[in-house]
C-alpha cells in the first residue's frame, strides 16, 4: 500500500487516505479537500482546524489510535522539534491525494511547473 511518510522528532508517521476515511474527511469537513487547496491558491487562508482535521484522517490508516487531542500534540511537536508551520503541511497533504485518488500524478506536476514559473 502507498504512503507518505512523515517525520515528527524521531517518530515517522505513514500518512494514507483509504476511500471510508476519504469519505469520513469529506463529512468532517463539509467540503471536499481539495477545495481547501484551490482556496489557497487563490489567497484564502486556511483554518489550522481543517489542517489537523485532514492530517487526522490521513493517520488513520495507519495510527488509528490517534484521537485528535493526539492530532493536536503532534502538530505541536512538528512546530516545535521541525520549525515547521501548518504550510509546510501542504506539499506532504498534496502527495498523500494523488497517491489516494484524488488528484492525478500528472495534475500534481503541472501545478509544480506552474509554480517554478
Amino acid at each position: 500500500m502507498l504512503y507518505t511518510e512523515l517525520k515528527v522528532g524521531e517518530e515517522i508517521f505513514k500518512l494514507r487516505l483509504t476511500t471510508k476515511n476519504s469519505i469520513m474527511l469529506e463529512k468532517a469537513l463539509g467540503y471536499n479537500p481539495i477545495a481547501l487547496f484551490m482556496d489557497i491558491e487563490k489567497g484564502k487562508m486556511p483554518k489550522l482546524n481543517d489542517i489537523l482535521v485532514i492530517l487526522h484522517a490521513m493517520l488513520q490508516t495507519y495510527h488509528h489510535g490517534y484521537d485528535t487531542n493526539k492530532v493536536y500534540d503532534l502538530f505541536d511537536a512538528y512546530a516545535e522539534k521541525e520549525g515547521k508551520s501548518m504550510f509546510d503541511l501542504i506539499p506532504v497533504f498534496m502527495e498523500v491525494f494523488q497517491q489516494s485518488g484524488y488528484i492525478s500524478k500528472a495534475a500534481n506536476e503541472e501545478e509544480a511547473e506552474a509554480e517554478k514559473n
